[in-house]
C-alpha cells in the first residue's frame, strides 16, 4: 500500500508550480547546483592530499568516547562500540519522524510499498543493486529484511580507525546518518565489505589492533567502481577524513583511471541526482523551510484543485513582473 498523504505525481506537480515561477522570472530553465559536479581527475588530486590520517590507538570496544557535549545525547550508549561512538543505528537525526534506514530504502528502492498506513516503514520494493548489478525484490520480514542492507560507503569502523575517534559526538553521529555516506545494497555484498576501505581495513582488538591490517574492498560490479570511488572520495573530503597513505594512493589511482576512460563529471549518486530541467530542488532548502513546505504540501495534496490554480496564478504573476522589468 502506498504511504498516506503522499503522491509522487502530486509532488512533481508541486515542484513544477515552483519552477514555473523560476522559468518565467529568469527567462530560462530553472537549474540547481549539484554537489557532484566534479571531474574524476579533480577528485583524484584532492584525495591524494588525504594521505595523513590519525590512527586509533585501539579498537572501539576497548576505548570509551566522550559524548558529554552531544546535541543528541539519547543516541549514544554509555560504553564504547558502534553505539557508543556513532550512536544508535539509524537514529532519526533529521527529525522527519522516520529512521535513517527507512529514509534510504525510500530513496533507493523503486516501487516502494509501505507497512499498513505508515509513511515511513518500507515493506517492499525493488533495488537495482549498485554493488552486484543484480535486481533484488525486497520484502520486509524476519527472514528477508537483511537481503537489502544500508551500507556506509566509508564504513564506521574505518572512520573510527583513521581519525573519527578524535571527532566530537555530533560529527560522529552525522557521518553515521549522512545520506551521502549511505546506500541500499545487496546484504551479502555489504557483509563481505565489512569495515574495508579501497585497499585496507582495521584488524584485531586491544593491543593487537591495526588500522590497516586487513584487506580492501571494491564492488564486484565493475561498472559501478568509478561512481563508488567518487562517492567514497566525496564523503572523505566532506568530513576531512584522512585515509592513510595506502588507501589514499589506491583511491587516487582508481579515480585517475576513471578520468582516462570517462573524463567528465561522474554520474550523480542516488541521493544527489540533479533535478530534471525545469524542476525546483527542494532538498537544497534549509531544514525549517523544508518542514514548512512539507506542511503546505500535505494541505495541497488534500486539496488538489488549488494546485493548478496556484501554479497558474504564480506563473501569471511572475510573467507580469518580468514584462514590467523590460
Amino acid at each position: 500500500m502506498a504511504p498516506p498523504r503522499t503522491s509522487g505525481g502530486m509532488k512533481r506537480i508541486l515542484a513544477a508550480a515552483l519552477s514555473a515561477v523560476a522559468i518565467a522570472s529568469t527567462g530560462g530553465v530553472a537549474t540547481a547546483e549539484t554537489p557532484d559536479d566534479v571531474s574524476y581527475s579533480s577528485l583524484s588530486v584532492a584525495v591524494a592530499a588525504l594521505a595523513d590520517d590519525d590512527p586509533a590507538p585501539t579498537d572501539w570496544t576497548t576505548h570509551t568516547p566522550d559524548n558529554d557535549s552531544a546535541s543528541h545525547l539519547d543516541a549514544f550508549a554509555a560504553s564504547g562500540g558502534r553505539t557508543g561512538w556513532f550512536g544508535q543505528s539509524w537514529y532519526d537525526l533529521d527529525g522527519n519522524g522516520c529512521d535513517t534506514r527507512n529514509d534510504i530504502l525510500k530513496r533507493d528502492l523503486v516501487g516502494s510499498v509501505y507497512k499498513d498506513r505508515s509513511a515511513c516503514v518500507v515493506a517492499a520494493g525493488t533495488l537495482e543493486d549498485p554493488y552486484t548489478g543484480a535486481t533484488i525484490r525486497f520484502k520486509r520480514g524476519k527472514e528477508t529484511s537483511q537481503d537489502v542492507q544500508i551500507d556506509h560507503v566509508i564504513p564506521l569502523g574505518f572512520v573510527y580507525a583513521h581519525g573519527g575517534w578524535k571527532w566530537d559526538a555530533d560529527t560522529r553521529l552525522a557521518i553515521a546518518n549522512d545520506p551521502l555516506n549511505l546506500l541500499a545494497v545487496d546484504g551479502r555484498a555489504n557483509s563481505s565489505k565489512s569495515d574495508a576501505g579501497p585497499a585496507t581495513s582495521p584488524k584485531g582488538t586491544g593491543a593487537d589492533y591495526i588500522v590497516n591490517g586487513g584487506g580492501g574492498w571494491l564492488p564486484d560490479n565493475s561498472d559501478y567502481t568509478c561512481r563508488y570511488a567518487a562517492r567514497f572520495a566525496r564523503v572523505a573530503l566532506k568530513y576531512e577524513l584522512g585515509l592513510g597513505k595506502t588507501d589514499s594512493v589506491a583511491l587516487s589511482k582508481i579515480l585517475t583511471q576513471c578520468a582516462t576512460t570517462e573524463d567528465k563529471p561522474q554520474p550523480s549518486p542516488p541521493n544527489e541526482a540533479a533535478p530534471a530541467s525545469g524542476t525546483a530542488d527542494l532538498l537544497t532548502l534549509p531544514q525549517p523551510i523544508r518542514r514548512l513546505w512539507g506542511e503546505i504540501e500535505d494541505w495541497l495534496i488534500e486539496h488538489p484543485i488549488y494546485v493548478v490554480g496556484a501554479a497558474l496564478g504564480l506563473y501569471l504573476m511572475a510573467t507580469r513582473m518580468t514584462r514590467g522589468r523590460r
